[in-house]
């Protein structure tokens, strides 16, 4: 099977397995192989924030303490859109800390620094959405097109949510 696969996408595939086992110096040496071989793109062609949310954040959600800190040291090597260390503090704070106002902070500032972070929307959703900020919380599932975190269904249920708890206010 693994002859079927391409060296490039191998190692990243290696990379996420060698992640559930939580083998970190596996997975960030993987994750530079694929590198190596082109798979995250190159000077010319660099990822989005959006394709890096696709590669990094959506797989290897929530990531183990210090994984995060990782990736953020590897941007350094991809060529990637503005944002993207940015947006690893901002998860591992995500998943992390306590301190909800930091948690919305460093969202805010990736979405500043980038403004088309999908993954940064609706993070920073689900952070009002917790903290019962429903106005907020629906101003940003609005934002959202194609969610990445969470499916689609879900994210409708929240949007809903908020509304009626925005309703009951109101009443």
């Amino acid at each position: 099977m693994s002859a079927l696969i391409k060296d490039q996408f191998l190692s990243y595939y290696v990379a996420i397995a060698e992640f559930f086992l939580q083998n970190t110096p596996q997975v960030i040496f993987n994750l530079k192989k694929a590198n190596k071989a082109g798979f995250f793109g190159n000077e010319k062609n660099k990822l989005t924030i959006e394709e890096f949310s696709n590669c990094f954040v959506a797989p290897f959600k929530g990531g183990y303490k210090g994984f995060w800190e990782e990736i953020y040291h590897f941007t350094d090597e991809l060529f990637v859109e503005q944002g993207a260390k940015e947006l690893c503090h901002a998860v591992s704070l995500f998943y992390y800390s306590d301190n909800s106002f930091e948690i919305r902070s460093a969202l805010e500032e990736v979405i500043i620094i980038n403004p088309k972070c999908v993954v940064a929307k609706e993070l920073l959703a689900l952070s009002y959405y917790n903290d019962q900020m429903w106005g907020n919380a629906v101003a940003y599932f609005e934002q959202l097109n194609t969610p990445i975190m969470f499916f689609e269904d879900y994210q409708y249920f929240m949007m809903g949510w908020c509304y009626g708890k925005l309703k009951e206010k109101t009443n």
